[in-house]
């Protein structure tokens, strides 16, 4: 698949307009940007794509499916998730570090690859900001004009500002070792804030996406699961300061290797 971001316009990196489709600007600032989308046409049709993208966002994340989970799998994943626990527990009385080394070895060790239980992404138990990481996977990853705001060369830059607006240290995962190159990220307005979400591809041009997403202090942390909507599967988890997602069409060994990944970068 031949990358169609690599002649992106400059607005697209225009955090004043970003944050006017986000609704974060005042009301004078806000009659600036509107003045400006007035006197241009090219920034005002894209303004336009792009809220009508966030409005399919939020129309996705209503509509997916909500039927039950296995009880025999969903058993085998509870019991799973509470050995990892008691794994990473141990590694973080020793170093917070190697706890994170020590989450990701387990992930392996305990056979979430092979052998984590799918449940369904309408079950009641369910974060909302993972509805929320499909919704825009399927809407940006799959956009062959802008899919996202920052490209592969300017993931530094993206990387900062990204840390800016969400209050947290971020970084980009690094999935070179598993064959996915970047092609960039974006910054989203979700329940939670400010999120990120980091666009991949593979040689094949399959896209995969990784979502970023800060919590309020004391949000109980939750162990790696794997869930499947349609075509796509999910891998989800949570540390003490930020929830994570990972979004594609790949197997669930292939998101569970990248799962690992993403938590060996923080």
């Amino acid at each position: 698949m031949q990358r169609s971001d690599d002649n992106l316009p400059e607005h697209v990196h225009d955090p004043e307009l970003q944050a006017y489709l986000d609704g974060r600007l005042s009301p004078e600032a806000a009659a600036e940007v509107e003045a400006r989308l007035a006197g241009d046409d090219t920034v005002s049709a894209a303004a336009s794509k792009w809220h009508r993208q966030r409005e399919l966002i939020r129309e996705a994340a209503q509509v997916l499916d909500t039927g039950e989970s296995n009880l025999r799998t969903a058993a085998l994943e509870r019991d799973l998730a509470y050995r990892l626990m008691k794994r990473q527990r141990r590694a973080r009385f020793v170093s917070p570090r190697l706890g994170q080394f020590a989450a990701s070895v387990a992930i392996f060790v305990l056979g979430w690859g092979a052998h984590m239980g799918y449940e369904r992404l309408g079950a009641p138990d369910h974060p909302d900001y993972v509805a929320e990481a499909l919704s825009a996977h399927q809407v940006f990853a799959h956009d062959d004009l802008y899919p996202v705001e920052f490209r592969a060369d300017e993931i530094e830059q993206a990387v900062s500002w990204l840390s800016a607006q969400m209050e947290r240290k971020v970084d980009s995962p690094k999935l070179d070792n598993l064959g996915l190159e970047v092609v960039g990220a974006r910054l989203l307005g979700t329940q939670n804030g400010p999120s990120g979400l980091f666009i991949y591809e593979n040689a094949e041009g399959q896209r995969l996406s990784v979502l970023i997403s800060p919590h309020e202090e004391g949000t109980p942390e939750i162990s790696l699961r794997v869930s499947r909507q349609g075509e796509q599967t999910v891998a989800y988890w949570s540390d003490e300061a930020i929830d994570y997602a990972v979004l594609g069409g790949h197997d669930r060994a292939m998101l569970t290797q990248v799962a690992a990944a993403v938590s060996m970068s923080r």
